[in-house]
C-alpha cells in the first residue's frame, strides 16, 4: 500500500506540472473571471492523495512527512499562483515554470516516503 501512496504523490506532482502547463499556455485574453477557480483542482487532488494515505498507513514518521508535504505544497501553490498571475506572461512556455515549485515538493516528499 506504501507504493500506492508514493505513486499517488508522484502523480500529484505530474498533474500539478500539467496543470500549470495548460493554464500557462492559455492567453489572458481568453481567460474568463471565474477561470481562476481552476486553482482549486490541484488542491482537491491533494486531499484525494491524503485520503489514499489514510487508507494505507498511519505511521508517525509518515504523518510528519505528510505535514511537511501539505505545508510545502500549499505554500508552493500560493507562490506559483502569484508568479503565474503577476510575473509570467500568459500564453508563453515560461508561464509553465511556476508549476515546478509545487511539483518539486511532491517529488521530494515521494523520495522521503520511499526511503521509510
Amino acid at each position: 500500500m506504501k507504493r500506492v501512496y508514493v505513486g499517488s504523490i508522484i502523480l500529484l506532482g505530474v498533474i500539478t506540472l500539467a496543470y500549470f502547463a495548460v493554464v500557462g499556455a492559455i492567453p489572458r485574453a481568453v481567460v474568463k473571471p471565474y477561470d481562476s477557480l481552476l486553482i482549486l483542482f490541484p488542491v482537491v487532488l491533494f486531499f484525494v492523495v491524503v485520503g489514499i494515505r489514510r487508507a494505507s498507513t498511519s505511521a508517525r514518521d509518515v504523518l510528519r512527512t505528510e505535514q511537511r508535504l501539505a505545508a510545502g505544497y500549499i505554500v508552493a501553490m500560493v507562490v506559483a499562483g502569484a508568479l503565474e498571475i503577476f510575473v509570467f506572461r500568459q500564453g508563453t512556455v515560461a508561464a509553465a515554470l511556476p508549476g515546478l515549485l509545487p511539483a518539486a515538493v511532491c517529488f521530494a516528499a515521494a523520495v522521503a516516503l520511499g526511503k521509510k
